[in-house]
Order: structure tokens, then C-alpha cells, then sequence
């Protein structure tokens, strides 16, 4: 299923893998790779070095490669071979239990992912030295009670109208967030942000909360730079609420609002905590 190149150019679904030597990087070439037990196969490791001492990176090349990882356990780099090609996805509901994995660099560093789904009361978390452990990727799926820990590092989201940011009640922590694109980037359904630095764009949108039951969720930012991106913080009218809290705003002085921000029903927008 792998050859000795390390690609994997057909489905492979084991617990863990063991790339060939003298190579650090295996490659999921137009198909899947599902890795669900590398507690059990890899000692901790969704995919080893041929030695079995170090984490190995994958790859994903083609719109259609995935990489899907189960249960829990650690891994190295993870990208593109060319920007926007493939998923990775944290958990599935045919595993059936919350997964926790590791990742012990960065995401779509040399090229973006095309996805990033982690799947509920799942998590993802990067263990990396500081600047090692970006992440860049077209979209992002939270579902609820799901957690991407990407304290200390940059996450960068979203590419044209349709690829976006969905945080649909799971937890957000970074040093910066960046949401790209022209589309609607969505924070709802209970979640929670809490970054240094939020950053939208120029014709892009940034919905906290949504006109639906649990549509609530929470923005905590250290500073909001908008560069000229909307802002509509309207959860659905009743008891519940939604809130964006920044310290500061964009300009040095942290007193302008470079964007546009609509406040709905039940809605928070706060500047100047500390």
C-alpha cells in the first residue's frame, strides 16, 4: 500500500504507519489514509520514522486526499503539495469515541490544506516551538465541544467566497486568528475564541452568533483588526447572547475601528478590557 517512496496512492486503513528510510515524509496521493490506533501500533505515533524514534509528516496531494486520525496520538507536519489540496480530519463518527491528537509542527506551512475538520468532543493541538506551528487551510469545521489549540501560533482560515471558517461550538485558542476571503465566516452554536490578534479582510464577513437555537458564542481578542471586514454579532432573540471583547483596535493609538460592526439583540461589543 506504500511503496518505497512513500506514497500511498490507494485507501489504506490501519492503526499507524512506518515510513521507509531515509525519509520523514510519506505521501497521500488522490485517495484516503484512515490511522486509528497508534497507541496500540505506532508507540503514540500516527506515523513514525523508519527507526520509529521521531514523528514522520505527511503530505496531501490532490483535491482528493485525506487524511483521517483516530484515538489518540501524535504527529509531525501536515501539508499541501500544492495549496488547497486535502483534508485532515480529527475524529469521525465511525470511530465512534472523541480523539486527541497532537501535532507536533505545523499546518499547511509549505502549501494550505484544503480542510481542517475536527469532529465533536474532539481535539486538535499543536506542540511546537514558537513560529513552528502555523496553521493555514481554505476551511475550518468546529463541531460542538470540539477544541483547536493552537496557543502561541498562527491560524489563517478561509480562501474566495465558499471557503470559510465554521466554528460551530467548539473551542478556539491562538496567537492570531486570521479569517481570509470574501465569504461568511461563522462563530455560533456556543463557541468560544480567545486569540492575541483577530484579523478579517477587506470584503469579508465575520457572523459571531446565529439566529438559531444555541446560536451564542464568545470573541476574546487582544486586538481586533477588521481591515475593513463586517462584523455582525446578532445571536438568535431570547435569553441567549453573543459578545465580541477586544483591548485594543487596529490602529497604534487601538481607538479606530477599521471595519464595520453591527450589534444585535442580546449582542456584546466591548473595547478596552484589559
Amino acid at each position: 500500500v506504500m511503496d518505497k517512496d512513500n506514497n500511498i496512492n490507494k485507501t489504506v486503513a490501519a492503526g499507524s504507519i512506518k515510513l521507509n528510510a531515509k525519509d520523514e515524509n510519506g505521501v497521500v496521493s488522490g485517495t484516503a489514509l484512515i490511522l486509528s490506533n497508534a497507541q496500540g501500533t505506532g508507540d503514540g505515533k500516527f506515523v513514525q520514522t523508519s527507526d520509529g524514534k521521531k514523528v514522520g509528516n505527511l503530505k496531501l496531494s490532490g483535491a482528493a486526499s485525506s487524511a483521517t486520525l483516530n484515538g489518540a496520538g501524535a504527529i509531525g507536519n501536515i501539508d499541501g503539495n500544492a495549496a488547497g489540496e486535502g483534508s485532515l480530519l480529527i475524529g469521525s463518527a465511525a470511530y465512534g469515541k472523541p480523539s486527541a491528537v497532537e501535532v507536533q509542527g505545523a499546518i499547511g506551512s509549505s502549501a494550505a490544506v484544503s480542510k481542517i475538520e475536527v469532529a465533536a468532543d474532539s481535539s486538535l493541538t499543536v506542540n511546537a516551538a514558537e513560529g513552528k506551528g502555523n496553521i493555514t487551510a481554505y476551511e475550518l469545521n468546529l463541531k460542538a465541544g470540539s477544541t483547536l489549540d493552537a496557543t502561541g501560533h498562527d491560524v489563517t482560515i478561509g480562501n474566495s467566497t465558499d471557503k470559510v471558517a465554521n466554528i460551530a461550538g467548539g473551542t478556539l485558542n491562538a496567537k492570531t486568528l486570521t479569517l481570509s476571503g470574501t465569504g461568511e465566516h461563522k462563530i455560533a452554536g456556543g463557541a468560544n475564541v480567545v486569540v492575541d490578534i483577530l484579523n478579517g479582510t477587506d470584503k469579508g464577513t465575520i457572523n459571531v452568533g446565529e439566529d438559531v437555537e444555541n446560536g451564542t458564542a464568545s470573541v476574546m481578542a487582544g486586538q481586533l483588526v477588521l481591515n475593513k471586514a463586517t462584523m455582525n454579532i446578532d445571536p438568535v432573540y431570547g435569553d441567549q447572547y453573543a459578545s465580541v471583547i477586544a483591548n485594543t483596535l487596529s490602529t497604534d493609538s487601538g481607538d479606530s475601528l477599521d471595519g464595520l460592526v453591527n450589534v444585535g439583540h442580546n449582542a456584546l461589543f466591548a473595547v478596552g478590557f484589559d
